[in-house]
């Protein structure tokens, strides 16, 4: 008898939550078109649908806010070009992508700014003795320009030096030639300036 009233009230309780969440599927049972087991899985598929949507939703809202070009993945979903698993993944990659390049940006700005006083002093002279041995190990695109100084001026260009002018930044015209450049010494530095010419 208990377990008779047992089965009744799991019966009872597994209609009203189809009624509750799903009453299309509970309407379909009352009609024979579904069994009770075959209306729970399909509002079970559906809830888990739900819960990936609202996930995928919410990455595709932080990707909108980073400005990422690619398509949402909740329309790709919904038009059927991926399911809603496949959207769930994608989502979830791009956000353990997106946490490890900050975690990584984080490193190297903490980098930065435990060493700013050194990039600030090479970046005053950056061809004197000293930050040339420091510069000498460093890649093409970690070292400063040659060409480029905090010693500089609008329309002036100027090269650091500590002993001849420069013969290959693209305005003399060929080795050995006079290419109009001025010695000056400024903040302790030998800079070689070549003359504006015009405006």
């Amino acid at each position: 008898m208990r377990r008779r009233k047992a089965e009744a009230d799991a019966i009872q309780t597994q209609h009203d939550h189809l009624l509750r969440h799903a009453p299309d599927l509970a309407a379909q049972i009352t009609e024979g078109h579904l069994t009770r087991d075959a209306a729970s899985a399909a509002l079970g598929q559906r809830l888990e649908e739900q819960r990936l949507r609202a996930r995928v939703e919410e990455i595709d809202a932080i990707r909108r806010a980073d400005r990422n070009p690619g398509p949402a993945l909740a329309g790709l979903a919904d038009h059927g070009d991926i399911n809603w698993h496949q959207a769930h993944q994608r989502a979830e990659d791009y956000l353990t992508q997106r946490n490890a390049t900050i975690s990584r940006d984080q490193q190297y700005l903490a980098t930065i700014a435990d060493n700013w006083t050194s990039l600030r002093n090479l970046a005053r002279c950056p061809d004197n003795a000293y930050a040339t041995d420091v510069l000498d190990g460093l890649t093409p695109d970690a070292a400063p320009s040659p060409a480029t100084s905090s010693c500089s001026k609008p329309r002036t260009r100027w090269h650091t030096s500590t002993t001849d002018p420069p013969r290959s930044l693209g305005s003399c015209p060929a080795a050995g030639e006079d290419c109009g450049w001025i010695r000056v010494r400024r903040r302790g530095c030998l800079l070689w300036r070549l003359p504006t010419r015009g405006r």
